[in-house]
Order: structure tokens, then C-alpha cells, then sequence
């Protein structure tokens, strides 16, 4: 074999390699934003543990939604349909 021909070849092993990594990339990058999405729309029910105090109501909402934010964003949060925190 040619040495051109060698170096096609590395040339295209090479490219295949970045392109598996690249796919890989992708498809993580796609589990995190349904993630993200997933906790918005859970932190937009303002869900929260109730109270007939208004501002201790607000204040639980407020905590709830900081701790779904938190553990989307280090991906320890999952749905309330998977089990939640």
C-alpha cells in the first residue's frame, strides 16, 4: 500500500473517531436540555408545600423551586413522574 493511501486511511479513522465523539456529545447535550425543560415546567406549577400564611406559602414555593433549579443543574433532579428530588 501507497503511503498516500496510508495516510487516507488513518486520515478517515481518524475523522470516523471525532465523528462517534461528536455523536456522543450530542446525545448528552439533548438529555440535558430535556432535563432543564423538564424542571422549568415543574418549577412553573409553583408547586410548594402549603401554608395559610401567604408569605411562609411564597417562601416554601420560592425553596421548592431553588432546590428543583439546584438539582437540574448538577442533574440529580429528576421528574415528579420518576420520583422527583
Amino acid at each position: 500500500m501507497s503511503d498516500i493511501a496510508e495516510q487516507l486511511l488513518l486520515y478517515r479513522r481518524d475523522v470516523d473517531i471525532q465523528w462517534g465523539v461528536l455523536y456522543d456529545k450530542i446525545g448528552e447535550a439533548a438529555d440535558e436540555i430535556k432535563r432543564l425543560r423538564s424542571a422549568l415546567e415543574e418549577i412553573s406549577l409553583g408547586k410548594g408545600p402549603y401554608n395559610r400564611n401567604p408569605l411562609i406559602h411564597a417562601e416554601n414555593i420560592i425553596e421548592d423551586m431553588k432546590a428543583i433549579a439546584i438539582g437540574a443543574l448538577n442533574g440529580t433532579w429528576k421528574p415528579e413522574a420518576d420520583g422527583g428530588l
